[in-house]
């Protein structure tokens, strides 16, 4: 039995600890999901509903040099967060995220979760559902490849807000293409379509009184010449 569809999608961008050369990751450590950023989308409004930041305290790595030039989150910012295992539960009781879709912009959000869930051994909190806009953006648009979300918004003509590689601010310029792309895309319901068409005819009945006034007053300016040209020749 095909399953209903929740109205509410979740958007989310999630920023990890990360390294770049010459900095490398201790012994023991490993890449960790640090900040979830959530954007609720209604999708039959087309609209942001709610958005969130989770910060995330790190349990086997530490905030690098490079990570916090990349995304401006701090070691004393995320020593104040919650523990993965509570974020996981926070998103499943708080935004229902095993019963909604996850959009995400390509497929690294998604793998993050399901390695840090299984490093911690906890339930992944998500369902089956999720969609990769990166993707869908790239075919429906008919790009060679697949852009980043700060070209794919530039390519839209939308403004990208806020901080790039910060999740909260990210997970929101994914909804601004999500809900541009559905807007563009989607199919119009008979409703729609009738206003739509309402629209049109009465356009195109006003040009149509705009084009007979046009005429008529046409007529009247060449009657009157007619007649001051009679009058004329009369006097001659």
């Amino acid at each position: 039995m095909p399953r209903k569809l929740d109205h509410n999608v979740l958007v989310i961008d999630v920023e990890s600890t990360c390294w770049e050369e010459p900095e490398k990751p201790g012994k023991d450590e490993i890449s960790e999901i640090i900040e979830i950023g959530i954007a609720v989308v209604d999708i039959n409004k087309l609209e942001i509903v709610k958005n969130d930041a989770i910060i995330i305290r790190p349990q086997r790595s530490r905030i690098s040099n490079f990570c916090n030039k990349l995304t401006t989150i701090t070691q004393d910012m995320v020593d104040q967060g919650m523990v993965y295992q509570a974020a996981m539960t926070f998103l499943k009781r708080d935004y229902e995220s095993s019963n909604r879709t996850f959009v995400s912009w390509g497929d690294y959000d998604r793998k993050m979760f399901q390695k840090n869930c299984d490093d911690y051994n906890v339930p992944y909190p998500f369902g089956p559902r999720h969609l990769n806009l990166k993707n869908c953006f790239t075919m429906l648009h008919g790009l060679d490849r697949e852009p980043g979300m700060d070209t794919a918004l530039n390519y839209l003509g939308l403004k990208l807000d806020g901080v790039h590689h910060r999740g909260l601010d990210d997970s929101n310029n994914i909804a601004k293409i999500l809900i541009h792309t559905l807007d563009k895309f989607r199919l119009k319901d008979e409703s729609s379509l009738k206003e739509e068409l309402a629209i049109a005819k009465d356009e195109l009945r006003w040009r149509h009184e705009l084009d007979v006034s046009s005429l008529e007053h046409s007529k009247e300016l060449e009657k009157q010449k007619n007649e001051l040209l009679e009058k004329f020749k009369n006097k001659a």
